[in-house]
């Protein structure tokens, strides 16, 4: 969770720079990205379940 808002919330400097092409593609949404790493892991654990 700490990675998904870190990511989400840059310094600065960084966050202005992804304000200009082509580096919005690096501006994150913290809840669309905590989903995502949420259903990643939950898959995984799941995973790993079947296979025990």
């Amino acid at each position: 969770m700490i990675g998904c808002w870190h990511t989400s919330h840059p310094p600065e400097p960084a966050r202005k720079a992804m304000q200009v092409e082509p580096l919005t593609v690096f501006q994150l949404n913290f809840s669309d990205t905590l989903r995502l790493h949420l259903g990643i892991l939950t898959e995984a654990f799941i995973r790993y379940q079947i296979s025990d």
